[in-house]
């Protein structure tokens, strides 16, 4: 006997998903916000969770969308955060329970018939990042014979490839362009409560925050890091808009754009990421090179228009002051000084940046404990002893400032090779998608997913994006609407 679960279908529930949203987003932020001003709450971290939950019943996108802006606005009190109960610390973060409840949602909607059973077509790509998953989880087993920090291990692999379910759950619930609007209109809403923090950070002299990341250069940092990488995501939202105004993807005023395009390359420039200023130079290059020439006289004249912005708004500050105090406060110049020494490459390679030396050093232990085990690495969850001519120092063989390098460790050469292998059937998908899409509706989607993708690609190089949550998750989603435009594009050969 069937069991009758009509009453549970979506078509008898009286909230919309976008409702649903908007209702589980305010109670997740109210507990979010409470414990960031005061502290953990069971009852109230329990009340947003089977809100949510419930809500996901119905609507299993729902928690993937809730799940993507919390991390957006609040990163680690939602990736990290842990449930305190009775004075015991339990390590299930706010972030996997909702993912989890977002698994078990897709299994009951196939179960009952109310989602069909998913047939993924096969991609060569696919078989990359398994192949990838395979050498990540023989890394991980090899951990357990050897003597290793059992929860560093499992936080790796983790990290590595388990947050692949993003992948896997927004191929299944964002099939097709109407579901990834929906998706894109929710995370311009995040976008725009990004500014928040900007202010906030500049009313401060210090971003939310940023004192995880502590500065090698006198300052400091007027956003974290995590919200400066999503500026610099929104940024390049930003620029897809005014190259494509009429897009259904992410459309904004061509007013507001401007002034939201100069905030955001703003907050990026004051978080003092070298890194990320480097890769957004290298994504405007790229974009140079493979644009039209229409899209390019386009994106000349608004760089041409926010640097112009940029020097006027800077004069009229500076005007300002000169007639309130006769002179320019010293925290102008001090300003002006810190973003120099950031940018400084001599500074560097006279070893007067201590974060370039600590790196110098950690890779260099690296490749020493490499050298031991070079095939297979030494596995999941060690660590590196070392000395950078200053301090003694010991980090995590994921936390060498360069995911590659960190693979290389860890999983040896079948994880560099698993690792290449991907990425080299990645970039020709990247390469086959915009040379069919640049002349279609796919267009401004594609140069957007894909510039998210190159970005990782060039930050893998030089942080710990892949060992952190609330950063790797959004890798997966930029693969999965690669992946969607490559089936809506009928592109055969990945």
């Amino acid at each position: 006997m069937r069991l009758n679960i009509d009453f549970l279908r979506p078509k008898n529930f009286p909230l919309s998903v976008d409702q649903c949203v908007g209702l589980a987003l305010s109670v997740m932020t109210g507990f979010l916000l409470y414990s960031v001003a005061i502290d953990f709450n069971l009852p109230i971290y329990l009340f947003a969770t089977v809100l949510t939950g419930w809500f996901i019943f119905y609507y299993p996108e729902v928690g993937l969308i809730v799940a993507l802006l919390s991390t957006l606005w609040f990163e680690r009190w939602f990736t990290l955060a842990p449930i305190v109960f009775g004075g015991t610390v339990y390590k299930l973060y706010p972030l996997d329970v909702i993912l989890a409840l977002v698994g078990l949602s897709i299994l009951w909607h196939i179960y009952t018939g109310q989602m069909p059973r998913p047939s993924f077509k096969r991609f060569k790509l696919d078989t990359a990042i398994l192949l990838f998953g395979a050498v990540c989880f023989f890394s991980y087993a090899a951990s357990w014979f050897k003597p290793t920090d059992p929860a560093l291990a499992f936080g790796t692999f983790k990290n590595y490839f388990l947050y692949a379910v993003v992948y896997l759950y927004s191929i299944i619930l964002f099939n097709s362009s109407e579901s990834w609007a929906r998706l894109m209109r929710w995370l311009k809403i995040g976008g725009f409560g990004l500014l928040f923090f900007l202010l906030l950070g500049v009313l401060r002299g210090q971003g939310m925050w940023s004192e995880a990341q502590t500065l090698s250069t006198a300052g400091a940092r007027l956003l974290a890091q995590s919200h400066a990488f999503y500026f610099l995501l929104f940024a390049l939202w930003l620029g897809v808009a005014y190259l494509w105004p009429q897009n259904q993807w992410w459309r904004v005023s061509r007013k507001t754009l401007w002034w939201l395009l100069l905030l955001a390359v703003f907050g990026v420039v004051v978080s003092l990421q070298r890194h990320l200023w480097l890769t957004g130079t290298i994504i405007l290059v790229t974009w140079f090179i493979f644009l039209e020439s229409a899209e390019r006289r386009r994106l000349l004249s608004i760089i041409g228009w926010a640097l112009g912005a940029a020097a006027l708004a800077g004069l009229i500050y500076m005007w300002i002051l000169l007639l309130l105090f006769g002179r320019l406060p010293a925290s102008v110049s001090k300003t002006a000084n810190i973003i120099q020494q950031r940018a400084s490459l001599s500074m560097m390679l006279n070893q007067g940046d201590t974060s370039a030396n600590w790196r110098w050093a950690a890779w260099r232990g690296g490749l020493k404990l490499w050298a031991v085990h070079p095939i297979i690495g030494t596995g999941l969850g060690q660590k590196i002893y070392g000395y950078d001519k200053t301090y003694l120092f010991e980090v995590a063989a994921r936390e060498l400032h360069n995911n590659y390098l960190g693979i290389l460790v860890q999983m040896g050469l079948l994880g560099a090779a698993a690792t290449a292998y991907w990425f080299w059937r990645l970039l020709k998908l990247l390469y086959a998608l915009w040379q069919k899409a640049a002349a279609s509706s796919l267009a401004p989607f594609v140069l957007g997913w894909g510039s998210v993708v190159l970005v990782f690609m060039i930050v893998f190089s030089v942080s710990v994006y892949w060992d952190t949550n609330f950063l790797i998750i959004w890798w997966w989603l930029a693969l999965a609407a690669l992946r969607f435009a490559a089936v809506e594009l009928k592109i055969e050969s990945l």
